[in-house]
């Protein structure tokens, strides 16, 4: 498989944003290098250095710590995010999190390193970064508000409207702890809506 066609959905997700010439297209296809991991692969450990930058082409990432032996869930990443620190502020950043594999996820792996030097000869690519890191703190800001301000049954109704075929794809257990309730609240929470659909219909 050619190195263009491997990075054809990140150089398509780039696109969408900001336009790269044809040097900085040739970095990207030179940099970035395909990855796969196994369904329920640990990905990066909590404490380890994170040593590079992955965007998932297929698949499901977790990001998960324990907090008195109870996993909590931080994030979900699939098809089009992208994983690991973007800035050179970052380096010798260790994980605060273990990252796993909920399915047999292929990404594209750049080495921190790598990825400064891209930003450094790509002043279209470093503009992708940036719009990123605005999404990134935006959604994180969006995230801790739903924690602190809404209700289980709203924090579950916001993740089916914001992630629609998300919850197919993830067992009941990951998606309670991302949400901050028990596995046996989220299944009467789903019996409810159920129940509420089926009457409406």
């Amino acid at each position: 498989m050619s190195v263009k066609y491997q990075t054809k959905p990140l150089l398509n997700y780039i696109d969408r944003y900001v336009a790269l010439n044809p040097a900085e297209v040739l970095l990207v296809e030179k940099y970035f290098k395909p990855q796969f991991f196994a369904k329920g692969e640990i990905v990066l450990l909590e404490g380890e250095e994170t040593k590079w930058i992955a965007f998932i082409t297929e698949g499901i990432l977790r990001a998960y710590h324990k907090v008195k032996k109870m996993e909590v869930t931080l994030h979900f990443r699939q098809e089009n995010d992208f994983v690991g620190p973007f800035t050179k502020y970052s380096n010798r950043l260790r994980s605060p999190h273990t990252w796993q594999a909920l399915e047999h996820t292929q990404v594209l792996l750049i080495a921190k390193e790598d990825h400064l030097q891209l930003m450094e000869h790509s002043q279209n690519y470093q503009n992708f970064i940036m719009m990123l890191l605005e999404q990134t703190l935006t959604h994180a800001h969006f995230r801790m508000e739903s924690l602190l301000s809404l209700g289980a049954k709203e924090r579950y109704l916001e993740f089916l409207k914001n992630n629609p075929k998300m919850t197919d794809r993830i067992n009941q257990y990951q998606l309670a702890t991302y949400l901050g309730v028990t596995s046996q609240s989220l299944s009467r929470l789903r019996n409810e809506e159920y129940r509420k659909k089926k009457s409406s219909t």
